[in-house]
């Protein structure tokens, strides 16, 4: 499981996530990760001007309990019992 990467948060209102330049998500496409508590959240992937954002009501949501200082860290995640599993894990911490 490969860290994608991590953002640690500044401001209380978070309406969406950057995602780093070379993050190969489809604009409007549906982006299934689990929590550090086994939860599953399903997020919409945002593409404005060449930038991908996971924004949506699913992060909305998911984003209601991130306070300033928290990071969140993105892994790939593999599962070989689920090839077409989408391989995202999100932790706050």
């Amino acid at each position: 499981m490969g860290k994608i990467f991590e953002k640690t948060f500044e401001q209380t209102d978070i309406r969406k996530l950057k995602l780093p330049s070379g993050t190969n998500f489809n604009n409007s496409s549906t982006i299934e990760v689990r929590d550090q508590e086994e939860n599953t959240w399903s997020f919409t992937c945002i593409k404005s001007a060449g930038q991908s954002y996971l924004g949506g009501k699913g992060w909305e949501s998911f984003a209601e309990g991130i306070e300033p200082g928290n990071t969140i860290e993105v892994y790939e995640e593999a599962d070989p019992y689920e090839p077409r599993a989408p391989p995202y894990k999100i932790v706050v911490r």
